[in-house]
């Protein structure tokens, strides 16, 4: 099951449907497919965040990963959900997530009510990942503060 955090529209298509037409598209299959692997890698990733970082980590993952998808060049993000929901996808109980974000404001983070604000961009560099590397413009190259940032 699932919920919702935003308003969606839902479409149900019956599982014979889908395995009728995956047997006779190709691109349809290989597209599900890449789409599942993804899907897969994402949840992989989590669960090493949940497992393997300590809560600081987390939260800084997390707010470099949403630099990353606001385009990184601003120092203003917005956060995209509830706080007690943020703390929950990161496997901690509210009061933990504020606690956190408060380690973050003597870093310089500025912590609003559902916003934050970077010192400047590199503020959260620290908390990259090979799967953030990836998805940033300055990974590899003179720009980046921390070119081994692979944590």
């Amino acid at each position: 099951n699932a919920q919702a955090v935003d308003n969606v529209k839902l479409l149900s298509i019956p599982a014979s449907i889908i395995r009728e037409k995956l047997q006779h598209n190709k691109e349809l299959a290989i597209n599900m497919l890449s789409t599942v692997a993804g899907r897969s890698q994402a949840m992989i990733s989590q669960f090493e965040q949940l497992t393997l970082k300590t809560v600081t980590q987390r939260v800084g993952w997390f707010l470099l990963k949403l630099f990353l998808e606001n385009g990184e060049r601003t120092k203003n993000l917005k956060l995209p959900y509830d706080k007690s929901l943020i703390a929950a996808y990161l496997g901690m109980k509210p009061e933990t997530f504020s606690r956190t974000l408060q380690t973050l404001k003597e870093q310089g983070i500025d912590i609003g009510r559902n916003a934050v604000t970077l010192p400047d961009v590199f503020a959260l560099c620290n908390y990259c990942d090979t799967e953030l590397a990836a998805k940033c413009t300055r990974h590899n190259t003179d720009e980046c503060p921390d070119p081994h940032c692979l944590n």
